[in-house]
């Protein structure tokens, strides 16, 4: 799972015969709906080009690994992970089953919400744990117990490519980054209310869990007690293209349709018509570049007196052109 098949973050909020509610969004996607999310979108999907992080892959990874055991996703995990790791009171929340009575009610802005479960998006968030069975975890992962799972956990550390979107490299889903001449590996997520981080000094071997019911981030601490530094992410910190006025400009598909590129300090950004904020660019080569929490790219050409004409945008195969408006 290296978010490089070119994948949408998620699936459309009104894809599949359900719309999800608004407060559990990935309530009702079921098999049936990954699968024909990954026949609509993955045909033309760019695939080994820019990052995008996809938790539509992680589903469909999920499923197949289920049908490779010929099982559920939900039934290979106790299966072949819980169980080996002896991990008693981790579960997933799946739509439908009843939750722990152990399980810590969800605050968001200080007001305790429903959590969110999951159906076929189970593997991209429905992992519910004890900072308990996380200590067998990290100590299965580092060596110190004699764990059936150390040497398969040990293969996930490896570096399989470039996290462009994180500025680091990424495992089979952790992201990697060498600091200060160590070698650190984490992973974190959040659904409504929860927050969970996982990292590891695999040099010192040494490891951090967090896990709050609460929307406060905790990436942050997880990073400073390792003491590791956060990379830059796209968003917060979008990379300076040192020529950026070249492309800055409105661009026209049609009448109803525009890209608007601007640019700040250096930094460009993108925002389509029917967007609500713009996005940040990062350079790919040249005049391409990709499009952040997309499975995008867009190519700016220009004439034969070197100034920008006009861009081309792939977005999963989908083929756009739009001609630069002259001022």
């Amino acid at each position: 799972m290296t978010h490089h098949a070119g994948l949408p973050y998620n699936l459309p909020l009104d894809f599949g015969s359900v719309r999800p509610p608004a407060d559990n969004p990935f309530s009702t996607w079921d098999r049936a709906d990954v699968v024909a999310g990954l026949r609509r979108l993955g045909l033309h999907a760019p695939v080994g080009r820019a990052m995008v992080y996809s938790n539509l892959g992680a589903a469909l990874l999920g499923e197949a690994l289920g049908s490779a055991w010929k099982t559920t996703y939900a039934e290979a995990i106790a299966t072949h992970v819980f169980l080996p790791l002896g991990l008693r009171s981790t579960s997933l929340g799946l739509s439908g089953t009843p939750p722990s009575p152990q399980l810590a009610p969800a605050h968001a802005n200080g007001k305790i919400i429903p959590h969110w479960t999951l159906l076929a998006f189970a593997p991209a968030g429905a992992v519910r744990s004890t900072a308990g069975d996380m200590a067998l975890f990290m100590s299965s992962a580092l060596g110190f117990s004699a764990s059936p799972m150390h040497n398969a956990i040990t293969e996930t550390f490896k570096v399989q490519n470039e996290a462009e979107q994180f500025s680091s490299h990424i495992g089979l889903a952790w992201f990697i980054v060498e600091q200060h001449g160590k070698q650190f590996a984490w992973h974190g997520g959040a659904t409504a209310g929860t927050q969970a981080w996982v990292g590891f000094d695999l040099t010192s071997r040494r490891g951090v869990t967090l896990l709050a019911n609460s929307d406060q981030d905790v990436a942050s601490l997880g990073l400073a007690l390792l003491g590791a530094q956060a990379p830059r992410n796209l968003r917060q910190d979008p990379p300076v293209v040192p020529n950026a006025t070249d492309y800055v400009g409105r661009y026209v598909v049609s009448p109803s349709q525009t890209f608007e590129i601007t640019e700040k300090k250096g930094v460009l950004y993108m925002r389509k018509s029917e967007w609500r904020a713009a996005e940040p660019l990062r350079p790919v080569q040249g005049d391409r570049f990709a499009i952040n929490l997309a499975p995008a790219e867009i190519t700016f050409q220009r004439g034969p007196d070197g100034k920008v004409t006009a861009v081309v945008e792939d977005w999963a195969g989908s083929v756009h052109s739009a001609s630069r408006e002259l001022k």
